[in-house]
């Protein structure tokens, strides 16, 4: 049965009374023991009672105890950042324990590809607690770097690969919107498309695009599924409309590869 952290302390000096952060202890206990035979629980106090504290205490029962697998707690994007605030609080204030505080990593996706990236991060970093914002999974691939390993996946074994790669390199900033210094970018799209997706970040780095400290651009995940996806569509609609060389009607191509 899973219990409530032994270094677990509601009771926030300001913020909480003692009485008020019994009754959430024993709420989360009460969650967590229901959780043995039911898949889930609808906790249904009033506004003001504190239920994102016990829903953390909850989500603190799983983490401390096994870092290695995440806890999503998915928000309205309205409040996310409330959620933010409140997590810290709570990892300060009422984990008692500095190893329980350092299992509770929190961090935020608002897009499914950042959701994947947390996913990807080594065990002894990785968030163990995801807020993950309502819609983030719905919402369109708007990476541009994602949109790229997809552009170098679906040239994959295609003819005159290499003309294609240049091609890319010098087009394809205009596509994602990359529109400035798009003639000084062209080596780096270059090497980054002569590159496995999986080692682009020390080349983005080193061109100023991303810390040292940020994810890896495109996540493991990610790759493992383009490989076995058919991309002879995006080849057609996208890479085929990409211009060539210069020309009169090279935005309109821009245009619509873009849209597709």
């Amino acid at each position: 049965l899973m219990r409530l952290p032994d270094s677990l302390n509601l009771h926030v000096e300001g913020h909480l009374s003692a009485a008020d952060a019994l009754r959430q202890q024993a709420s989360a206990q009460a969650i967590l023991e229901r959780f043995a035979d039911q898949p889930g629980v609808i906790l249904g106090d009033e506004v003001g009672m504190g239920k994102t504290f016990v829903a953390l205490a909850v989500a603190a029962a799983h983490v401390v105890r096994n870092p290695s697998r995440p806890v999503v707690v998915m928000v309205p994007g309205g409040v996310v950042r409330k959620w933010e605030r409140d997590s810290e609080t709570f990892r300060l204030a009422c984990l008692r324990s500095e190893r329980d505080r350092a299992n509770f990593r929190v961090r935020t996706a608002e897009t499914g590809i950042d959701f994947l990236k947390l996913l990807d991060d080594p065990v002894s970093t990785r968030a163990t607690i995801i807020l993950l914002a309502h819609g983030a999974l719905n919402r369109k691939l708007a990476d541009k770097w994602v949109k790229l390993a997809v552009l170098q996946a679906a040239i994959k074994g295609r003819h005159g690969v290499g003309v294609l790669r240049q091609r890319l390199a010098r087009f394809a900033p205009l596509v994602l919107r990359q529109t400035k210094g798009v003639d000084e970018r062209y080596p780096m799209f270059l090497k980054l498309l002569e590159t496995p997706a999986s080692n682009w970040k020390q080349t983005l780095v080193n061109a100023g695009e991303l810390e040292e400290t940020d994810d890896d651009p495109i996540p493991q995940v990610f790759l493992a599924a383009l490989e076995g996806i058919d991309l002879s569509e995006v080849f057609d609609r996208v890479v085929d409309v990409i211009p060539e060389r210069k020309s009169a009607n090279m935005a309109d191509r821009i245009r619509r590869a873009r849209a597709a």
